[in-house]
């Protein structure tokens, strides 16, 4: 076991530091809007939000990406590699287009979402600045999740690392008027946003081509023949792969609207829930990730008991490292929001809503372990279903009926219950599939 908990951490490792440099870029973002109040946080809160609903559907088509690179790379076939890679090109980049038409049509209905006119009025030309982020963000996404397929993550990691470097120095210049240059508030967010993100997918796209090991799959790429078959292959799996991500989403992106009913307060202290709760993510999600690498390779070589052994190092490592994050956030949960806003309303609301936020991140660590799992053996038909079921049938109105009763807190508790019901039937659906095998 310690051997294998030394691999599997060695390969989620570059994924988590690459996670955890893209949610930071958030993370930063949030405290230097909340210097500016409570206004320009909700609006903050509200556009990205709903520009990352559009993000979730990209993301999870392109992580089915990944195990299905992983699975052919891994037994050497670089011909049928290349295919997917290819075919996956062509099928995100369709679907990013036709999110990017969606998100522009929302950007005209921000009124229609229940928030104050306020809100609203300045959110909209952050919105309509950040909208073209989404470009070069799905489309570094695909390219990230391929070098994760062939086994080297290192590459993204070293190219988000150097996003963020250069955002957060573009959004403190910009949004307060540094080195010169104009003091641009919510606005200079969005355009340091668009010029990080323009340079992320570019180097990525360089260090690719540079990469003897990765070159190879771009040779002529462009001359590729078209199949339907294999498009169809990617759509099929990812259509379902997405629409999970998109309900998870969802459950985040509902917090933001049920907290904004409840007062401007509730909305700024979600936010703030909601940038805290990305960075703890950070680790599930590269455990989750590498899980769905690690099965799909074990799924080629069909062993099914080291499968079962991986799952096991995978739940542990996840498990160790929630119950670390919940232990430290407890500990300073008086002092960590005092990081975003001098807002003693805020600061207070916050600090009481902790408790179920160390509730949600534990079941959610495992809950992401199980998908990344069922990912990397191509099953997402029955987690699509699991997951409808409870976001949508149990977790989300059990949040509405409970924040009419303690407020922001009986959102984050109807979130967790949800993700219990669908852990539990994760778990059933992995175990019946390892015995069947």
């Amino acid at each position: 076991m310690i051997p294998l908990l030394k691999q599997n951490i060695k390969l989620a490792f570059p994924i988590f530091l690459g996670q955890l440099a893209f949610t930071f870029i958030s993370f930063i973002d949030n405290i230097m809007i909340g210097r500016l109040g409570a206004s320009p946080l909700s609006a903050f809160s509200l556009s990205n939000n709903l520009i990352f609903l559009a993000f979730a559907l990209n993301i999870g088509f392109t992580m089915m990406f990944t195990p299905l690179i992983s699975e052919m790379y891994c037994i050497g076939k670089i011909k049928e590699t290349k295919n997917i890679l290819f075919h996956g090109f062509v099928v995100y980049t369709v679907l990013g287009i036709i999110l990017f038409v969606i998100l522009k049509i929302l950007l005209f209905n921000l009124s229609n979402f229940g928030q104050s006119e306020q809100v609203v009025k300045t959110a909209k030309p952050y919105f309509s600045i950040l909208l073209y982020s989404f470009i070069p963000a799905f489309l570094f996404q695909i390219l990230k999740q391929f070098s994760d397929g062939v086994s080297k993550p290192k590459i993204a990691m070293y190219c988000i690392l150097a996003s963020l470097i250069l955002n957060v120095s573009l959004n403190y210049c910009l949004i307060f008027g540094k080195f010169g240059l104009p003091k641009l508030g919510l606005l200079g967010s969005a355009i340091g946003t668009l010029i990080s993100r323009c340079f992320l997918f570019f180097v990525l796209l360089i260090c690719i081509l540079k990469n003897n090991e990765t070159k190879i799959f771009f040779k002529n790429l462009i001359n590729h023949k078209f199949k339907f078959s294999s498009a169809k292959q990617i759509i099929s799996l990812g259509s379902f792969s997405s629409f999970q991500v998109f309900f998870k989403i969802t459950l985040l992106t509902s917090s933001v609207i049920l907290s904004g009913k409840l007062s401007t307060t509730a909305q700024a202290s979600n936010q703030i829930i909601l940038s805290i709760s990305a960075l703890m993510f950070s680790i599930p999600f590269s455990l989750g990730t590498a899980s769905a690498i690690q099965s799909s390779k074990l799924l080629a070589q069909k062993n099914s008991i080291l499968f079962k052994k991986s799952l096991q190092s995978f739940f542990i490592l996840s498990l160790f490292c929630s119950v670390i994050f919940t232990i430290v956030f407890q500990i300073l949960k008086n002092k960590i929001p005092t990081i975003y806003i001098n807002d003693n309303s805020v600061i207070f609301t916050v600090a009481n809503t902790f408790v179920f936020l160390s509730l949600f991140q534990l079941i959610d660590s495992l809950e992401t372990i199980a998908l990344g799992t069922l990912k990397g053996v191509k099953d997402t038909l029955k987690p699509f279903f699991i997951a409808f079921f409870s976001y949508n049938i149990i977790a989300i109105p059990l949040s509405i009926i409970l924040s009419k009763i303690i407020g922001i807190k009986g959102i984050w508790l109807g979130l967790s219950i949800g993700l219990i019901i669908s852990l539990l039937f994760l778990i059933a659906r992995i175990r019946r599939l390892y015995q069947n095998s």
